[in-house]
């Protein structure tokens, strides 16, 4: 590609998503008619030009057989993706899409504009970290944060494990049998477990994210948007993030930088989203709202909501809920596209969880508890099969391994939508809530549907406090974490999902048998489970 023509596309990605479709636009000013296609290429777009000076362009040419005959067809073909169909009546000619968009991409000097403004992690101020990293997990004592957050080992070694040592998500089986989180009472869950992610249908065809990998982007814009309608240098005066899932020393840098980079003072807040014990959570996320909308207002270019300050007197509000909340009232408020929102959390570990924030409103994301865990399990010379720990793999590699694993994952989720790239997907809740009350859903979720009511701040809250009381417990805390409750694999002692072991096995036992008692076995377990659900 032309270089000034890929400026030209670099500098209008900061303030305008990539088209995605599928879709075809026609327009027409009297003087030209054309039509684009989307970057995809997901709509057919044909068209016919005639020995008689007529052009006939459409998704089926043959529509005018008697104009489109073969003997006066003096030129045919398809629309490419990405292309533009021009036709110039003053000049009487079909303009090609390599001249006019070389015109418009050099009428002012993108690539300079781009050079001078676009901001990197690289130029943010790197002299000083906030904290070294080991020096930081054990003040923080891992172990005790993980209860609080609702780790166990087996999420350790079931789920973190693997992406740590191998790059790629954790293989499972298809489909997901357990009771629906708003139906379980038997443990607190996450609230990512109350949602469950939509796919493409009919109008959005998926796309292969390996085979069409040259049309998927992870690249993240965080800070304030300029004006669509401007030719601004300062436009593409941004943050500009390969990948939305942050290292601990790249939000460092930019907790730290407050200058003036590229043309813009750069600057960040951090919003406490921790609450203490005589502080209700509605009261929490009110606190957290005012304070990004007072953020804002001050001239902040970034909002950091962390759970850091996690004590034995403060107890973490879900990430989830903190983005959500802060999220909508900055739309409200009319303010969201003057900031970027940058998610710092113990929380989020996985794929799910991630797709989820940046669904709801994240720009990045520094899990840093999961990182805290990697260097651990990187320290300890521990057998991995029986205690989550991992051998011959360094601090650096594993991080590496994790983010690849999560950012492949993030491509594989939104090209199920048929979207390619993460800008289109950032912010716009392609997901179905189950078991959430209207009371929650309307604060931090508004616009998700949620078929089904379900729990409310104060059973959120209960089961947060619940979870940060046993981690100060040293009793409950080793029992929590060593407790493999079967989230993952199933246990005896876990969650009771629909297709038991017993389930499976007595119904062939009474068919090798054709043992009438052995069957009326099964059939009364599965009453009993159908009872229990």
């Amino acid at each position: 590609m032309d270089e000034d023509k890929k400026a030209f596309y670099a500098y209008n990605a900061n303030v305008m998503e990539p088209w995605d479709g599928p879709a075809l636009l026609c327009f027409s000013d009297s003087r030209y008619a054309g039509a684009v296609l989307d970057r995809n290429g997901l709509r057919p777009a044909r068209y016919v030009v005639t020995k008689d000076g007529r052009i006939v362009f459409g998704s089926e040419v043959g529509v005018l057989p008697d104009v489109t005959r073969p003997d006066n067809v003096a030129r045919k073909g398809r629309l490419k993706p990405g292309k533009m169909f021009l036709i110039d009546f003053e000049r009487a000619e079909l303009v090609k899409d390599r001249l006019y968009k070389q015109a418009v991409a050099s009428m002012l000097p993108y690539k300079d504009f781009v050079a001078k403004h676009q901001i990197h992690l690289s130029d943010l101020d790197s002299q000083k970290l906030e904290y070294p990293l080991k020096d930081q997990y054990e003040r923080l004592n891992w172990r005790m944060l993980m209860p609080i957050f609702n780790w166990t080992y087996e999420a350790v070694a079931q789920i973190l494990q693997p992406m740590a040592q191998e790059g790629v998500d954790a293989l499972g089986s298809m489909g997901n049998d357990e009771a629906l989180a708003c139906l379980n009472t038997e443990m607190p869950m996450l609230m990512y477990n109350y949602f469950k992610q939509l796919f493409a249908q009919v109008t959005n065809p998926p796309i292969d994210p390996i085979r069409e990998g040259i049309v998927m982007s992870l690249d993240s814009y965080v800070g304030p948007e300029g004006d669509l309608c401007s030719r601004d240098p300062q436009n593409c005066c941004r943050l500009l993030l390969k990948t939305p899932i942050l290292r601990i020393e790249d939000l460092a840098k930019i907790k730290q930088t407050e200058a003036e980079i590229r043309g813009r003072h750069w600057r960040t807040i951090v919003i406490d989203c921790t609450f203490s014990l005589d502080e209700s959570l509605e009261d929490a996320l009110s606190r957290i709202r005012d304070q990004s909308r007072e953020g804002v207002c001050a001239g902040c270019s970034a909002l950091i909501l962390s759970d850091r300050a996690v004590s034995q007197d403060r107890i973490p509000v879900s990430a989830l809920l903190s983005c959500g909340a802060v999220h909508h009232s900055l739309l409200e408020a009319r303010l969201r596209k003057k900031v970027g929102i940058i998610v710092e959390t113990g929380e989020a570990r996985e794929l799910h969880h991630m797709c989820l924030l940046l669904g709801f409103g994240a720009d990045a994301i520094c899990p840093y508890l999961s990182y805290q865990i990697i260097a651990e399990l990187c320290e300890a010379d521990r057998d991995p099969s029986t205690s989550g720990g991992t051998t011959h793999l360094t601090y650096d590699r594993g991080v590496a391994n994790y983010i690849k694993a999560l950012s492949d994952g993030i491509l594989k989720v939104i090209s199920k939508m048929g979207i390619s790239t993460l800008e289109s997907y950032k912010g716009a809740q392609i997901f179905e809530a189950v078991g959430l009350s209207e009371q929650v859903t309307r604060t931090c979720f508004n616009g998700v549907s949620s078929r089904i009511s379900g729990i409310n701040f104060a059973r959120i809250e209960k089961d947060a406090v619940s979870l940060h009381r046993a981690a100060f417990d040293v009793a409950q805390s080793v029992a929590f974490l060593e407790s493999n409750n079967g989230s993952v694999h199933w246990r005896p002692s876990g969650p009771s999902p629909l297709h038991t072991p017993q389930a499976i096995t007595i119904p062939q036992q009474a068919r090798k048998t054709n043992s009438r008692p052995t069957f009326e076995a099964f059939t009364n377990a599965a009453d009993a489970d159908t009872y229990k659900f």
